[in-house]
């Protein structure tokens, strides 16, 4: 933490890189084109199919149109349903190639899509018929609820269901800057009930559905849906087992900053196959459940049988962590997260961190420093003022034995100077520029880390890009997110 020596007293068991499980980079992008593949699969057969089948009958009449152009939007949405399902699920096999914070936010995206898509095909379905009773437009086809045979419940469950949908996605929306997380989460759990009478709705009413490959597809979809449901309910039943552990201190680190030392209450360990650079998911014990969920960065190596998060005071959720006791539960979700270095074949790290995204860095330097990789690393951390900084006196001991170069970048400080004796210790007024980024990085062989706010972050990349040459894609980033 603070001090240097990270973990004195405790057990440091031997973790060097395990390469079971790690991809070189051409194999991590094989596998995420094809997952992303399987994705989009459902999405091309059921156009393709529709084009196939209709073609021909489109401009035959345009209440045929309509009603055809619906029943796309409904297949479409219905495969983009399960995907965000899917996603919401947090299913390891993709979350070990993707991230789950990408997961999160193409699931935050892809919600106003589906809605949209199942928005379109009810008005035009509708559209159709009014069209087809040449009586004015109906209304009442969206809003009437009738179970006289199955084809009227089934319309009656698809009508529950989009009104569900729609709701569901709003409170989520808005949830997330008015209404506290229960208040919307658990509604928001009634969205596999819609999906369900979704895929009802669409086998008993569509017109084509039981035609090849609709049928095929259809089927599939169903499964993968019904195995992520099972699999995301028997995960909650155990995940409070399996993530248990405890607050055993915490520490201040600077005026806003406490690192909290959480330690599992289960013989094995929590998050034990963690990487160096991962985060988890934590939620503390209240009176009645827990709290809502948020992620921070497991800011211990992965030789600790202790978990702890270094977290900055940024508002309401932050700041009851700060003020928690010891002894208070706490539930740890992970390891999650693709911000990890392939310590074994990038031998030359350029580390540039903002403030409290200096994080990940903290854990996969105690790791190199524990298991005495020899990687090199140059660290180039921004912060306001020497107040800020969060395990200085740590990380000056590892530049003074030679384990790091380290760059301190004081946006808010009077001039500093480069202080005699503390090793590769720098010290530079201003932001980090190509300037700064010339001077200190060696660039051969070199593997870029960016963790910080997303406006320097920005920054960075363009400066990286036009001081030495380093594409965006070349650097690897940790998006702060939820």
């Amino acid at each position: 933490m603070s001090g240097a020596g990270w973990g004195k007293g405790e057990k440091v068991k031997d973790v060097r890189e395990d390469r079971k499980g790690i991809k070189t980079p051409a194999g991590r992008k094989l596998e995420r084109i094809g997952i992303l593949a399987l994705g989009l699969l459902p999405l091309v057969v059921f156009a393709g199919a529709w084009v196939w089948h209709r073609w021909d009958r489109l401009l035959d009449d345009w209440a045929i149109l309509w009603g055809a152009l619906g029943n796309l939007f409904a297949l479409l949405g219905l495969s983009l349903a399960v995907v965000m399902v899917c996603l919401g699920a947090r299913p390891p096999w993709i979350e070990r190639r993707f991230g789950l914070d990408r997961m999160l936010r193409l699931h935050q995206v892809m919600g106003p899509l589906v809605v949209g898509l199942l928005m379109l095909h009810a008005f035009l379905r509708t559209l159709k018929e009014s069209l087809v009773s040449e009586g004015g437009w109906r209304w009442d086809f969206l809003t009437t609820l009738s179970y006289e045979n199955w084809t009227e419940t089934a319309l009656s469950g698809a009508r529950i269901a989009l009104t569900t949908v729609i709701v569901t996605s709003a409170l989520a929306k808005l949830g997330r800057y008015f209404f506290p997380f229960h208040l919307w989460k658990i509604p928001h759990l009634l969205l596999y009930a819609a999906l369900a009478l979704g895929f009802t709705h669409s086998i008993i009413v569509g017109d084509d559905m039981l035609q090849f490959p609709y049928v095929l597809v259809w089927a599939g979809l169903l499964i993968f849906f019904l195995w992520t449901a099972v699999q995301r309910f028997l995960y909650v039943r155990t995940r409070r087992q399996l993530y248990r552990g405890i607050l055993v201190e915490a520490l201040p680190e600077t005026h806003d900053t406490k690192t909290l030392r959480v330690r599992p209450k289960a013989a094995v360990g929590l998050l034990k196959d963690r990487r160096p650079g991962q985060f988890a998911v934590i939620r503390y014990k209240r009176i009645h459940g827990y709290s809502q969920p948020r992620p921070f960065t497991i800011s211990a190596p992965p030789a600790s049988d202790d978990l702890t998060f270094t977290i900055k005071q940024t508002g309401r959720f932050t700041r009851k962590l700060h003020k928690l006791r010891e002894g208070t539960g706490i539930l740890c979700e992970g390891p999650y997260g693709v911000f990890v270095p392939d310590l074994e074949r990038e031998r030359n790290l350029v580390l540039i961190a903002g403030g409290v995204g200096i994080t990940p860095f903290l854990s996969m330097l105690r790791h190199i420093q524990q298991q005495k990789l020899g990687n090199r690393a140059t660290l180039i951390w921004a912060n306001k003022t020497r107040k800020d900084c969060i395990a200085g006196e740590e990380l000056t001991g590892m530049a003074v034995q030679g384990l790091l170069k380290l760059v301190h970048v004081f946006s808010r400080e009077a001039r500093v100077k480069d202080a005699p004796g503390q090793g590769a210790v720098y010290f530079e007024n201003g932001h980090i520029d190509r300037g700064i980024l010339k001077k200190y990085v060696e660039p051969a062989g070199a593997s870029y880390y960016l963790c910080g706010p997303p406006a320097m972050q920005d920054f960075v990349l363009r400066e990286l890009k036009t001081g030495l040459g380093v594409q965006p894609k070349q650097v690897k980033r940790e998006l702060f997110f939820w």
